[in-house]
């Protein structure tokens, strides 16, 4: 070990020292900053969008930004205000601050309400729909500004309070439906640690997925927690008996999910919030799907779901359009191999069946050196539970011959799992 006679050493030797020291610890601080990521958050397949994380203990507000997938701190609001008494809110009136998973309802400004909320409140949907399964009680559990004329306040009776400035800068942004988890005291974890723990959550949903996909009831019952419900009240028991009778009835299905977000509050309640496209051979519907987990005996299981229908059919088009492309790409290549796997046995057109249609088209790529094909408005004209005809304008280019016209295509399967059966064009 080597000594330093520090009498030996002037001033300026002394401040450079010191100056280095500091900086080594400032970089490695740095350093270690961005090799943590906040371990409530995960994503998949999702743009950018905004996240609220409370840390009760810590009395810490953060603003992320998840982008490429990543949650990344824009924004920390420090000292904060938590309900009066400690603990996960349970009952009206016991002044506690809930701990879960949330999201901002509306924005309130402060011109609205009393003086105690400052430049205006976020409401949350507590009690959310589990908070309701479990017997949770109470309302009007927002996050608000401090009241400028009680500096003394330090708690509310179940609110998080943050500083105005802080409200006015949430309020440049659109909160609307943004996620807030709030937690006794949240999770920053290593980029490897978090990474493993993204695998592990998107790997839980797709063997579930699959499982329900694939009709297998034993491993999909094996996915659910014995106090399981769902919207429509039904229990554990009910559930598996209702899903084991689709299953049967209706053995063809395909789901399709995206834009997967995971919100974990602790080691007690994990929310899986993603966009769904459900077809089987009775019905084809989308919406959002939020499924919750709860631990038993040491593992997590699907304690509750919800899902929210809507009327467009966002993904359908997504998907279709995907395989007109991709049957279009098919053409191109002059593969005959290739382009004959878009088509179902039972194709039908211009008085060919499959096999005399693929023998004109293998014929056609004979003919033609380069063949080059515009596809543009893709339409969906008509969308059953196994059916869905679609509608596209269609340039063809081959060597000294062209056409432009209207294609129609009946495609048989759902989305995701498409073959054409029909194909008329008309000439524009």
């Amino acid at each position: 070990m080597v000594k330093i006679r520090l009498s030996s050493i002037s001033v300026r030797q002394l401040v450079f020292i010191f100056a280095f020291l500091f900086s080594f610890f400032v970089i490695a601080e740095n350093n270690h900053a961005q090799d943590v990521i906040p371990g409530n958050f995960y994503s998949k397949n999702n743009s950018s969008f905004y996240a609220l994380g409370v840390d009760k203990k810590s009395r810490l507000l953060y603003l992320l930004k998840v982008e490429d997938d990543i949650p990344k701190i824009e924004k920390t609001f420090n000292d904060i205000l938590v309900g009066e008494a400690n603990g996960d809110k349970e009952i009206e009136g016991d002044k506690k601050t809930p701990e879960g998973i949330y999201y901002i309802t509306s924005f309130i400004p402060g011109e609205k309400l009393p003086e105690v909320y400052g430049l205006g409140a976020f409401p949350l949907n507590y009690p959310n729909f589990y908070d309701k399964l479990l017997g949770k009680t109470g309302y009007g559990i927002w996050i608000h500004g401090k009241n400028q004329k009680d500096p003394g306040d330090n708690t509310t009776e179940g609110c998080v309070a943050l500083e105005n400035s802080g409200i006015k800068q949430l309020t440049s942004l659109n909160m609307i439906n943004t996620p807030v988890v709030i937690s006794k005291k949240l999770k920053f974890l290593g980029r490897d640690r978090y990474f493993s723990q993204r695998a592990f959550w998107m790997s839980f949903l797709n063997d579930f997925i699959n499982a329900w996909q694939k009709n297998d009831a034993d491993k999909f019952q094996s996915y659910l927690h014995t106090d399981f419900k769902n919207e429509q009240n039904q229990d554990y028991y009910q559930y598996i008996m209702e899903k084991k009778r689709l299953m049967e009835l209706y053995p063809y299905r395909r789901i399709n999910i995206d834009n997967i977000k995971v919100f974990v509050e602790n080691d007690s309640e994990v929310v899986f919030d993603f966009n769904q496209l459900y077809c089987a051979d009775n019905i084809i519907s989308e919406g959002r799907k939020k499924i919750y987990l709860a631990k038993e005996f040491g593992d997590y299981k699907i304690v509750a779901e919800k899902f929210f229908p809507r009327g467009s059919l966002t993904m359908t088009e997504k998907l279709t359009e995907k395989f007109i492309n991709d049957w279009k790409v098919a053409w191109e290549s002059e593969d005959i191999s290739r382009y004959s796997n878009f088509y179902g046995r039972s194709f039908r057109a211009s008085g060919m069946d499959y096999n005399e249609w693929m023998k004109d088209k293998e014929e056609k790529f004979v003919r033609y050196e380069d063949i080059d094909i515009e596809v543009s408005d893709i339409n969906l004209v008509d969308v059953g539970p196994k059916e869905i005809t679609v509608q596209f304008k269609q340039r063809f280019r081959g060597d000294n011959y062209s056409d432009y016209g209207v294609k129609t295509l009946i495609l048989s399967g759902c989305p995701g799992d498409f073959s054409i059966v029909s194909e008329n064009w008309r000439a524009l």
